[in-house]
Parts: C-alpha cells; sequence; structure tokens
C-alpha cells in the first residue's frame, strides 16, 4: 500500500461537524463530478478511481443531504485496468451544488463560495477533499518529500494555494500537461 493511500484512509475516517462535512463535500463533488441532465431533469456523476474516495463522497452525501445514490464499478480498458466507481444521484442535484457553494445564479464556480470555507476547520476539510480526489504526497522518510494536489482550473488551484496559505503553507503552482499542480 502506498503511502498516498495510507494518508487517504486515514483522512477518510475522520469525523466531521456538519459545517466541514459540506466543505469537504465541495471539493470532492467540484473535483470527482460532472452534471448530467436526462428526463429526470439535473443530476451528478461522480467517478473516481479510488475505492476509499468513492466510499467517503457517497458517506458524506448521505449523512449530510439524506440523498439516495447508485454505485457502479467498471474496469478501465487501458493498461493498469485499474477499477472506475461512478456514482450517480439523480435527485437534488441543484440543491446540492448551491449548499456546496458550487452553484449560484451566474452559474457553475471556478471554486466554491467563501462562506463555505471561511472557519479554519472547514478551510482544513476543503483541502483535505481536495487531497482525496487528487492529491498524492511521498513519505517523509524521502528526501524528495513533498504534497501535490492536481487542478485543471487555474482558478481554482489559486484559490487552494490561499487556503494553504492561512495555515502557514507556502504552495507553488506550476504547470503539467493540461493540469495545474
Amino acid at each position: 500500500m502506498s503511502f498516498t493511500t495510507e494518508i487517504k484512509q486515514e483522512i477518510a475516517n475522520v469525523e466531521l461537524a456538519d459545517h466541514c462535512i459540506r466543505a469537504e463535500l465541495s471539493a470532492l463533488i467540484q473535483l470527482t463530478s460532472s452534471l448530467t441532465i436526462s428526463s429526470n431533469g439535473l443530476g451528478i456523476l461522480v467517478r473516481s478511481e479510488s475505492p476509499t474516495t468513492t466510499k467517503r463522497i457517497v458517506s458524506l452525501l448521505k449523512n449530510y443531504f439524506d440523498v439516495e445514490t447508485h454505485l457502479q464499478v467498471a474496469k478501465k480498458t487501458n493498461l493498469k485496468k485499474n477499477n472506475v466507481y461512478t456514482v450517480e444521484i439523480h435527485h437534488l442535484a441543484s440543491k446540492i451544488m448551491t449548499d456546496l457553494g458550487l452553484y449560484n445564479e451566474k452559474g457553475l464556480q471556478s471554486h466554491p463560495s467563501y462562506e463555505v470555507v471561511n472557519k479554519n476547520c472547514c478551510a482544513a476539510s476543503y483541502l483535505a477533499g481536495v487531497f482525496l480526489a487528487y492529491g498524492s504526497c511521498n513519505s517523509p522518510s524521502n528526501s524528495n518529500y513533498h504534497l501535490e494536489m492536481s487542478l485543471s482550473e487555474i482558478e481554482h488551484a489559486n484559490f487552494v494555494v490561499k487556503l494553504l496559505s492561512r495555515f502557514d503553507i507556502t504552495a507553488k503552482i506550476t504547470q503539467r500537461r493540461s493540469r495545474f499542480i
């Protein structure tokens, strides 16, 4: 088991207050999901290769929104052949996106509203969600010890850097292919 996997399992076992659940879910939903439109209306489709992250998302959604989810597991067709976990949310998608600060009258947001992360505990929970979704770190015993989180939007990367600075963590952004690390 990798060091990153161990850390993600520790994070996924942390119990949170409701306001912190909201912040962590905001990061997880923003980074791992897409919106769907069907005859049933707006839906959310969450995809992850991490069983730990998927289990956390389902658990937090049920606890915070009391929403039913549908889970599917499929094998990737590339060489690694990892499992891909897909969670479908058919009801309350608009309410969920609005409550998590990811959608408002102007449309989808590049990062959640500051109300979601105004408390330091909520900011920490949001960062934990970002790490669960697209983070990795080396073991401290490694001479090249570092933490990285991969984001698709520069605005979101800048938002994460600001949150990290609240905890006196200096971070830099670099572009790797089409992602911001």
